[in-house]
């Protein structure tokens, strides 16, 4: 059965709907983050730039980056009610949007923070800001591929890859090797966790890769 830090890993784990510029919409994972204030609940959300972001350039100012994050609907607890189960769960859905704070196109990243008060039973999520040192270091992934119930993904930091255009960020990317299921399209956004004095910390977020691997 899961430990309890694992599941309050899972209930900081959210998926967004979001609506594109000229319609459509797209769905990505991301994590509701806490800040250095005791006692705020703030509820950031850290995520993927590219699912916000333009295809191609030109890619959006910040304006349009704050239109797309005002379309945002946040589903929280869209888990499974049992294992093997395919029963609707109990989820709770938050319309208002977010308010768009920072973003690099390079580094893939995208933090909001929501206009709404996250949900009772919600859980801000810690995080550690510092790269990793060295490789095989464990990890779980967090998210929600193609829309669907939240799932886990488990493995190890495999290496360091540099990217092409757009997410070329100087500094690479992390490479994730998994034992322990997939990711796809949808789990773009969804929180990279590594455990730490006995609790799950957020240490970056899914960008690109096969399903078997992410960066």
């Amino acid at each position: 059965s899961p430990t309890q830090a694992l599941l309050d890993a899972a209930n900081s784990t959210v998926q967004l709907l979001i609506t594109r510029p000229g319609g459509g919409s797209a769905l990505c994972s991301g994590t509701i983050l806490n800040d250095t204030q005791p006692g705020t609940q703030i509820p950031y959300i850290y995520t993927a730039n590219h699912c916000l972001e333009a295809d191609s350039p030109p890619y959006h100012p910040a304006a349009m980056m704050q239109e797309i994050a005002s379309s945002i609907s946040t589903f929280f607890f869209f888990d499974a009610v049992a294992c093997n189960s395919f029963a609707t769960p109990n989820y709770v859905q938050k319309f208002g949007g977010a308010t768009y704070l920072s973003s690099d196109l390079a580094q893939d990243f995208m933090f909001l923070r929501m206009n709404d008060w996250a949900p009772d039973g919600a859980y801000l999520a810690g995080w550690d800001a510092n790269p990793f040192t060295f490789t095989n270091t464990p990890i779980v992934v967090l998210h929600h591929p193609y829309g669907d119930l939240k799932k886990y993904t488990g493995g190890v930091m495999s290496g360091l890859d540099l990217l092409d255009a757009p997410r070329s960020a100087p500094t690479g990317y992390w490479r994730t090797s998994y034992d322990q299921g997939i990711t796809e399209f949808g789990s773009s956004g969804g929180g990279l966790f590594t455990l730490s004095s006995g609790q799950y910390v957020l240490r970056g977020s899914l960008s690109t890769g096969n399903i078997f691997q992410c960066g």
